[in-house]
């Protein structure tokens, strides 16, 4: 991939000549399209793009200058957020939200202008300051950049600075001895790199197969105290690769030239083995021959990788759940509406009467569990509004008192000042019951359960360390449910959000609890982790994004509610392809007094609105309709009837119709499963529009 080729860049003293190699010797193996930004002392600031197809380079470089301020908005963002690297797998609007904290329009539109599917964006940084930066990207056809090649081009991008800025050193001299100078300053500079450098880096006398030198971060990287403990040691002894039957066996010296390869390396003190990227150059000059080796720890980058694959799971299970959710919700709208029918019928015996309340009670509580469904997907209908969360606590600590065992001690760490966030109060009562709960399971002889809420500054560096991925910089409301039970497993934390997943014994809990409480979190903005290790008790931490206070105004009225026998009523156009809950709404919408078409697919619908011996004065439909002819109705409606109230109904939450675009903001909606009362008042309500 040319990382190794560091050597050629010192050789030339034409600084601009440096740029050019710099910026094409990656291309092919490692990138498509890489741009070089510096600002140099005699050159000023420029912009240097390779591509393997001159005129597409021209055609970015073009770009690149028309968007000029774009790119200058990016970088200020992307310094203020504290970043030295970017690194985004695909170039989407949350990628950049999560890379900047916003998704800019304009940067998206650039990047794809200059077809860049997969960017890497490393510091160009020369002896003792930022040049600029080097960006390495790739086209559409090609797999995004890994955690290697992440750390393939830091290291590159690294590496090409110093080059760089030690040309640029040598061409602003005119005098030998002060070439000489400030090459002996530049060597300096080097050993200064060399020892301080936050990657491993060693040097090996390849005739002897030993390590001559190490910089002490490659001794830390691999379990020793010192760099003189590490020197002298064979090579192939601490630089190991794996066989393909899986066997560890020392490394060998290339022939010559430049390899890099990942491995798995084991520190000389514990043993443990970790990834790492290897980077062998070998040295020319006429000396003894040697090798440079560069060493870089790919944990990080694997654990970022683990959580990403994790959160991509956790997302798809949740979409899963959702689906689920949308069919129990079809279900029980039928159930509870025809039981709740049968029940109202003055003659049902009283034997059956009961029978029908068991019904009622068990399809309640079928449409609870798709709620928590809802919640563990996170779309769950959310009525937020601002909190204080030390206030939600104190009031939910008093039902707690009355429901844990008395062997469980309950204590409260608040702050005096109140805490603010814009939450449901139902669903973080929710969240905070079921933490208190959980933890309860945990102490099984008993312990001390402490609720603690506390404001905490959340940034992008604190994400990627603990939760493996970035999360908005500012304030939060954190609240910390502690107990002093049996901790968790490493092995089950890893699982511990997905619904269903539990440890209990059959027939104890649902596995939804905490599922439930990740859902609701993370509709809310938030985030949830925990802390925990076994027999020393476990810290769910939840935190919200917190919200200044708002002054409240008097919202004291008359209720404006009406009575059944008060409605408007007219004639219904009823487009359900569920037949059952179909003939449901049909007769609920009878038994109030209004005329009902009834129709099964949108072509049904259509013939009938436009059949003029057929006066409808409103219009209530499913959203999906499994024909898919719903959305036609919907567009003949706008132009035909652009005055006829409409009414969607739906199984799917209203936020996730609108964001795939099948419902308009502001259109009346119908949340399945619905109550008679709900459907009569929506319906009266579209009528009263007219």
């Amino acid at each position: 991939m040319g990382v190794g080729a560091g050597q050629d860049l010192l050789a030339s003293g034409d600084t601009r000549a440096t740029l050019r190699a710099a910026a094409e010797m990656p291309l092919g193996t490692l990138a498509d399209l890489t741009v070089l930004q510096f600002t140099l002392p005699g050159l000023g600031s420029d912009l240097v793009v390779a591509n393997a197809d001159p005129a597409a380079a021209r055609r970015v470089e073009q770009a690149l200058r028309a968007h000029e301020g774009t790119l200058r908005r990016a970088l200020v963002r992307r310094t203020e957020r504290g970043l030295r690297s970017l690194w985004l797998r695909g170039v989407t609007a949350n990628g950049l939200r999560a890379a900047l904290g916003e998704a800019d329009p304009a940067l998206l539109a650039l990047l794809h202008e200059i077809r860049a599917n997969s960017v890497i964006v490393a510091p160009l940084e020369g002896r003792d300051a930022r040049l600029g930066f080097m960006g390495f990207v790739r086209h559409p056809g090609r797999e995004g950049f890994g955690a290697a090649e992440f750390a393939a081009a830091v290291v590159f991008a690294r590496r090409a600075g110093l080059s760089i800025h030690a040309a640029a050193l040598q061409e602003q001299s005119g005098e030998a001895v002060a070439t000489r100078d400030r090459a002996e300053r530049a060597a300096e500079r080097w050993a200064q790199v060399f020892e301080r450098a936050g990657w491993g880096a060693a040097i090996i006398d390849a005739a002897a197969g030993r390590i001559e030198l190490v910089n002490l971060a490659f001794a830390r990287m691999h379990g020793f105290a010192s760099p003189s403990e590490v020197a002298g040691r064979p090579f192939g002894s601490v630089f190991r690769v794996e066989t393909d039957a899986g066997d560890e066996v020392g490394a060998t010296l290339p022939a010559g030239g430049a390899v890099t390869y990942e491995t798995r390396h084991r520190r000389a003190d514990t043993g443990a083995a970790f990834p790492v990227l290897v980077d062998l150059t070998a040295l020319e000059g006429g000396g003894p021959p040697a090798y440079v080796a560069y060493v870089q720890d790919l944990s990080g980058f694997r654990r970022a990788e683990d959580r990403l694959r994790e959160a991509q799971r956790m997302e798809a299970v949740g979409r899963l759940a959702g689906g689920v959710a949308h069919e129990i919700n079809n279900m029980m709208t039928i159930v509870l509406g025809f039981a709740e029918d049968l029940s109202a019928d003055p003659a049902l015996p009283g034997g059956r009467r009961n029978d029908v309340a068991e019904i009622l009670r068990a399809a309640r509580r079928a449409a609870a569990i798709s709620g928590q469904l809802l919640a563990y997907s996170r779309r769950q209908v959310m009525q937020p509004q601002l909190v204080n969360v030390c206030d939600a606590v104190r009031s939910t600590a008093q039902l707690l008192r009355q429901t844990l065992p008395s062997d469980v001690h309950l204590a409260l760490d608040l702050p005096t000042d109140p805490v603010s966030a814009r939450v449901d109060p139902v669903q973080l009562d929710q969240v905070l019951i079921n933490l208190a709960f959980n933890a309860r399971d945990a102490m099984l002889e008993g312990g001390r359960l402490t609720i603690r809420v506390a404001r905490r500054q959340l940034d992008e560096a604190f994400g990627w360390r603990k939760l493996g991925t970035a999360v908005a910089p500012g304030p939060y409301a954190a609240v910390e449910v502690s107990d002093t039970g049996v901790g968790i497993a490493s092995e089950v934390q890893a699982r511990i959000f997905e619904p269903f997943f539990t440890t209990k014994p059959a027939g104890r809990g649902t596995g939804l609890g905490l599922s439930t409480v990740y859902g609701i979190v993370k509709q809310s903005g938030g985030y949830v982790w925990v802390d925990s290790q076994e027999g020393e008790g476990s810290t769910f931490t939840v935190c919200f994004p917190e919200s200044p206070p708002e002054v409240k105004r008097d919202q004291f009225g008359p209720d404006r509610r009406r009575r059944p026998s008060e409605y408007r009523t007219g004639t219904v156009l009823l487009l359900e392809d569920e037949p059952a809950l179909r003939r449901l709404a049909a007769r609920v919408l009878r038994g109030a007094g209004h005329r009902v078409h009834e129709a099964a697919t949108g072509g049904e619908a259509l013939a009938l609105l436009r059949d003029a011996n057929v006066p409808v004065d409103t219009l209530l439909t499913d959203v999906v309709v499994a024909d898919g002819s719903g959305r036609a109705l919907l567009r003949e409606v706008h132009t035909d009837r652009p005055d006829l109230p409409v009414v969607l109904m739906s199984g799917h939450p209203r936020q996730d119709l609108e964001e795939r675009g099948l419902l308009e903001p502001g259109t009346r909606f119908l949340q399945k499963p619905f109550t008679p009362e709900s459907l009569v008042r929506i319906v009266a309500a579209a009528l009263d529009s007219r």
